[in-house]
């Protein structure tokens, strides 16, 4: 996948262009910005490369990740779409350490579910709470694949 490092470079620090990745997907992604169809102009504006542009990259503030992206109880992230696929492939989703980690954390709310001791319900909320590891990833679904009690 070819990157451009200097196209979008004057969009760089647009509000909307701004998005927070883990690390190690930022450092996947680089400069690729695939697109279907028709590259926006150079020096455009950010209203110029919307009516333009059709991004295969999920933007969670605009898409619905559920639509595009599934994942089951070991972890395992698959597409939906095409926007799915190219953003699994350029953020690396199904890299071995990210889905070792994602079973592991899923196996602990299964474990949690399964248990009847009575803080079960504070450690599940706890487990799924916003700012939990793989928050995200819990929540994909419609309906969510975990849910609190």
């Amino acid at each position: 996948m070819p990157d451009s490092p200097e196209h979008y470079s004057w969009l760089a620090y647009e509000w909307r262009n701004l998005l927070l990745l883990c690390e190690r997907c930022d450092a996947l992604k680089r400069n690729y910005f695939p697109v279907h169809g028709v590259r926006a102009e150079p020096l455009g504006s950010w209203n110029d490369a919307q009516r333009t542009e059709h991004p295969l990259l999920l933007d969670p503030s605009i898409d619905e990740p559920y639509r595009h992206l599934c994942v089951n109880s070991h972890g395992s992230i698959a597409h939906l779409s095409e926007k799915g696929m190219v953003t699994i492939a350029v953020l690396g989703l199904e890299r071995p350490e990210l889905l070792n980690r994602r079973g592991a954390h899923f196996a602990g709310i299964v474990a949690l579910l399964s248990d009847t001791a009575s803080d079960t319900d504070e450690m599940l909320n706890r487990a799924m709470s916003d700012d939990a590891e793989f928050a995200g990833v819990v929540s994909l679904g419609n309906p969510p694949i975990f849910r609190a009690r």
